[in-house]
């Protein structure tokens, strides 16, 4: 026995519309959830940061690449990293790792929400 359905050319085009909707709104919505995890993370590390002159604290930013649903935070600041990990004559001041650690988890969640939310 064999049963054969034909779903025309319209309803599949329909449905790849409807896909493509539908990632969109999930991709908006993800980078949302980035965007405000930056931001706690960016804050975490402004106040855990270690200050001379504070120009190491005020350099810190972050950015969300929506395309890609990547969060990167950051400064370009050269002494940024020995301060971090510390050197043979300097122990370690972490302020950038603690932060992005505490709210990974954050993030993570946040995003099995909307995306089992959305389905």
């Amino acid at each position: 026995m064999k049963l054969s359905i034909s779903i025309p050319p319209s309803e599949l085009t329909k449905a790849k519309a409807d896909i493509a909707r539908f990632q969109r709104i999930i991709q908006a919505s993800i980078a949302q959830i980035l965007y405000r995890g930056g931001d706690r993370i960016d804050s975490k590390t402004k106040r855990r940061c270690p200050v001379d002159t504070g120009r190491l604290r005020s350099s810190y930013r972050f950015q969300v690449d929506r395309s890609k649903l990547s969060l990167v935070n950051g400064t370009n600041v050269q002494y940024a990293l020995p301060v971090e990990v510390g050197t043979v004559g300097q122990r370690a001041q972490p302020h950038l790792v603690p932060s992005a650690n505490a709210e990974y988890p954050k993030i993570l969640e946040a995003i099995r929400k909307e995306v089992s939310h959305a389905t």
